[in-house]
């Protein structure tokens, strides 16, 4: 009886918390950045410039710009994970320049040197301030823009392009997932301790921000990608997602959470799917 009555203040706090600041503030529970940079992508002899930009609320968001070496075949748009920043998830895209892409890395508000608090649909309008940043140096020599999202990324990278006017050549998703309120009960149920409010909790997040209510609005070919291994989004998150793309080609890849492009097969795919894409 003890060991369960020390749960009661934490399980208050949180209603209490959920009354105050309503649903969407639960938000910022999706995130958990760092404001400390982990590595320097000179250290790795990457070409980069720091680029600042300000979202209407007056938010100074500061991301990287990867240069691409050789002929320019295109540039790429990058929405990283729910944790860290920039700094340590440029691994997944640092061979990319090398191919002779433009690499525009992203850091939400709240990551890395970004001002502010993550929070949806905050978080939403950073992304498509900097798609649309990426998309006017595009305009100047008509290169194809593309969009790579990781995991919490590839999620919230099908929600802001949704509904702008102007929408990539086509977008990669790796480890995404459809419903943040079907993550949140698996998160609650992967717990002993908290299974119990697995559905309650869930039900206080937003219902209108759901990954996959916005996917049929992406009319580009998609790309996505999932391994069966992936110890944080399940796999099927992954399928139920893609089964509201129009146009999708689906990769079964291996290993870990967000370590598909670790492998130069995967890399390959991605590669091809980049000039397939662009002669259509």
């Amino acid at each position: 009886m003890m060991k369960k009555s020390r749960h009661f203040p934490l399980i208050l706090i949180v209603l209490i918390f959920t009354l105050l600041s309503g649903c969407r503030s639960l938000t910022t529970l999706y995130f958990h950045p760092s404001t400390q940079y982990f590595n320097d992508p000179k250290d790795y002899g990457i070409s980069y410039e720091a680029v600042t930009l300000e979202t209407p609320d007056g938010v100074q968001l500061e991301n990287w710009l990867f240069h691409a070496e050789g002929e320019l075949k295109g540039r790429i748009v990058f929405f990283h994970g729910n944790a860290e920043n920039i700094s340590t998830h440029f691994g997944s895209v640092h061979w990319l320049p090398k191919a002779g892409y433009e690499v525009f890395l992203v850091d939400y508000r709240g990551f890395g040197k970004s001002s502010g608090v993550p929070v949806l649909p905050d978080v939403l309008s950073d992304m498509q301030v900097s798609y649309e940043w990426m998309q006017r140096r595009a305009s100047v020599d008509n290169k194809p823009i593309y969009v790579l999202g990781q995991s919490i990324g590839a999620a919230l990278s099908v929600m802001a392009i949704a509904n702008m006017e102007s929408q990539p050549d086509c977008v990669v998703l790796d480890a995404g997932f459809g419903s943040f309120q079907d993550m949140a009960r698996i998160s609650f149920q992967r717990s002993w301790l908290f299974w119990l409010f697995a559905y309650p909790a869930s039900w206080l997040l937003p219902s209108d921000l759901e990954p996959e209510d916005y996917a049929d609005k992406l009319k580009m070919p998609v790309l996505q990608f999932h391994s069966p291994n992936d110890q944080v989004i399940p796999y099927d998150q992954g399928v139920a997602l893609s089964r509201h793309f129009e146009q999708l080609s689906w990769v079964d890849s291996s290993g870990l959470h967000i370590a598909t492009f670790n492998l130069q097969k995967y890399r390959n795919v991605l590669l091809d799917f980049y000039q397939t894409c662009n002669s259509q």
